[in-house]
């Protein structure tokens, strides 16, 4: 006697011995892909964290920067008082402004600016002691002097404290 089968339980094997199979290769796959997905979402995090932290750095060191852009226009005027001989105490007050917001913005970013924030700080307080003796070209040749050490000064610090904050 001779078996016939049914077509369909051929073929329902063959499902069986395919789903077995791609169970096989289906799970590691799933597996990897899981795997893959949580570290890259730890890596964007972490690299998300440092840009932002990158970012506020940059900030910072951008206010620091605007202060010391109004101190020197504040030096310019106060050497066109000089010139002119009219004006100094307002250009003396404008000049010690400058000065404050320029030492409170350098102490909120000290920490940027690592050993060289001591001796800027030191270099404005001497500044604002300079200011108040000026009263003649002649005395204003030391604020001048004090002025360039500044501006040398600080462009270094920035210049140092933005390659740091970009490289971490």
């Amino acid at each position: 006697m001779v078996a016939v089968t049914h077509p369909r339980s051929g073929f329902l094997a063959s499902v069986a011995s395919f789903s077995r199979e791609a169970l096989g290769w289906l799970i590691p796959m799933l597996l990897t892909a899981a795997v893959t997905a949580y570290v890259s979402y730890r890596y964007n995090q972490k690299a998300n964290t440092q840009l932002v932290v990158q970012q506020q750095k940059i900030s910072e060191l951008q206010e620091f920067r605007q202060s010391g852009a109004q101190l020197d226009q504040a030096l310019g005027r106060m050497s066109d008082a000089l010139v002119d001989g009219e004006g100094l105490e307002a250009a003396r007050r404008e000049m010690r402004t400058a000065i404050t917001a320029n030492i409170t913005d350098a102490s909120a970013v000290s920490h940027l600016l690592g050993s060289g924030a001591e001796p800027y700080l030191k270099g404005l307080a001497d500044l604002r002691d300079i200011v108040d003796q000026v009263d003649t070209i002649e005395s204003g040749q030391a604020l001048w002097q004090g002025s360039l050490n500044l501006m040398q000064q600080r462009r270094k610090l920035i210049r140092r404290a933005e390659r740091q904050a970009l490289s971490t």
